[in-house]
């Protein structure tokens, strides 16, 4: 039953947004950038690697998200344009 467990967290364990997470912070984004240049290795190791790297530590941050223009929304609303044609004007 656990090994079923494990199994399933294991194919569930996305390399990328944990790098990603990881590189916001300015005291994890060497261990990210370490783990980017190798994608070959398995997601097990890579785990295990930053499980015993990084020191345990409260980190709070925030996603990068897209800019939203309001002048884009008003474009769109005024003029009946779609979101493309509102920003190439």
């Amino acid at each position: 039953m656990k090994d079923d467990i494990d199994n399933q967290l294991e194919n569930e364990y996305k390399a990328f947004l944990v790098n990603r997470s990881l590189s916001f912070n300015f005291d994890t984004i060497l261990q990210a950038n370490e783990m980017n240049t190798r994608t070959h290795l398995d997601n097990k190791l890579q785990y295990h690697y930053l499980l015993n790297i990084i020191r345990p530590k409260n980190r709070f941050g925030r996603w990068l998200k897209a800019e939203k223009y309001e002048a884009i929304d008003l474009i769109v609303e005024y003029y009946g344009y779609n979101l493309q044609k509102a920003r190439e004007v």
